[in-house]
């Protein structure tokens, strides 16, 4: 708007400057700024019961676990993001051995960390815990 301002001004300027009358339409730059950048995300669609397990899938099941036997008890603990290829690898009967960090506090008395290590069969819309456990790092 100022820099609109601006031009009218400095065009009325000039068409008095060079004798014109002001009555006269004076041509003036419209600068338009654009609006708010809207994203849009499509959803994931859920996986099927019948879907092959995936590391990912298995390694949510574990952050699972670790949320609602650790984290939900221990304020200020979180859960190290997923690391592709390291937290969640395939066992040879089809199930997933998946690791789950959780990073403590900084005002923790622990040294290190923990973790959830889980096993997970079934398929991506079923995954079944066959095993887990807690331990400190």
């Amino acid at each position: 708007m100022k820099r609109t301002i601006a031009l009218c001004l400095a065009a009325i300027s000039i068409a008095v400057l060079s004798g014109c009358s002001p009555a006269e339409p004076i041509p003036v730059e419209t600068v338009t700024t654009p609006g708010p950048t809207i994203t849009v995300t499509a959803k994931a669609a859920a996986p099927q019961s019948n879907d092959k397990l995936t590391a990912l899938t298995a390694w949510t099941a574990c952050a699972a676990i670790a949320q609602a036997n650790y984290i939900k008890d221990n304020p200020g603990t979180t859960i190290i993001a997923y690391r592709e290829g390291k937290d969640s690898v395939p066992g040879d009967n089809g199930a997933f051995a998946a690791t789950v960090g959780i990073q403590l506090p900084p005002d923790s008395t622990l040294n290190g960390g923990i973790v959830a290590l889980c096993t997970i069969g079934g398929t991506a819309g079923n995954p079944v815990v066959e095993s887990w456990t807690m331990k400190d790092t």
